[in-house]
């Protein structure tokens, strides 16, 4: 997999929800405010449909709870 920008010295980042919800806006650079919800919501749609079940739950188990609430 290749991921832009991947700097393995700086992960992993703890975040709970409300640090990914403020962070997600200022990173995608989105004029109006707002508008970063179905684009997320979109992204992680698309994931899910290349993860299999098990392997999202396993990665959702481990992560915070708050943080995972948001991604589900």
């Amino acid at each position: 997999m290749y991921y832009e920008g991947w700097e393995p010295s700086r992960v992993p980042q703890k975040m709970s929800g409300d640090d990914f919800r403020q962070r997600v806006p200022g990173r995608l650079r989105l004029r109006r405010r707002g508008r970063h919800r179905p684009l997320v919501k979109t992204v992680l749609h698309s994931l899910r449909q290349h993860v299999s079940e098990g392997d999202g739950a396993n990665i959702t188990a481990t992560m915070p709870h708050e943080l995972a609430a948001v991604l589900s």
